[in-house]
């Protein structure tokens, strides 16, 4: 099974330019999972033990119950925020449909990590900065896509403001003219 695992790790895009002693050891501490459609991979705010790289299929991202992404290329990674720095999770991971994963465990991580003899450490968070750098890059330009309709949606309702007072001026004006031609 390992020889297995190491010639799926070698297909990632993410481990490109990484030694092949850290592409042997990843793959010897990676497992296979797989999960059906529908199914939760991490619950928000739970404490994450497993860094997972998807396979294949589709995850949804969901913080507070709303979808803000989609997971849905070979090697993306899951839960590499909670299990490095052991904080909680902080997003729901949903498959949209069949998924499969590598998995692996923060025991064995660390453990790879700190071994003196290796340049697991150095990879690993190389390769983990390049994909929370294309995250980040990702997120500032949605954040800036919300400015910018947040800033349209803002102007529209002062104008509607503006519009609805003009309305209500307008009936204070001609409620006198039809109350007098309703009078003859």
């Amino acid at each position: 099974m390992h020889q297995d695992l190491l010639s799926h790790v070698k297909q990632l895009e993410l481990f490109n330019g990484c030694s092949e002693s850290f592409l042997k050891t990843l793959a010897s501490i990676a497992k296979f999972k797989k999960l059906p459609k529908g199914k939760a991979l991490l619950q928000q705010g739970q404490i994450n033990e497993w860094l997972y790289i998807l396979w294949s299929g589709e995850v949804e991202v969901r913080v507070d119950g709303e979808v803000v992404a989609l997971l849905d290329k070979r090697g993306d990674l899951m839960g590499e925020i909670s299990v490095l720095m052991s904080y909680p999770i902080t997003a729901s991971l949903i498959t949209v449909n069949d998924a499969e994963f590598l998995e692996i465990h923060a025991t064995d991580l660390n453990n790879s990590i700190k071994d003196a003899n290796a340049d697991f450490g150095y990879h690993l968070y190389r390769s983990i900065s390049s994909v929370v750098s294309e995250k980040i890059i990702r997120t500032n330009q949605k954040a800036r896509r919300f400015e910018i309709s947040n800033r349209e949606l803002i102007k529209a309702q002062k104008d509607l403001e503006d519009i609805n007072r003009s309305l209500d001026q307008k009936v204070k004006d001609r409620t006198p003219d039809l109350r007098e031609k309703n009078v003859e």
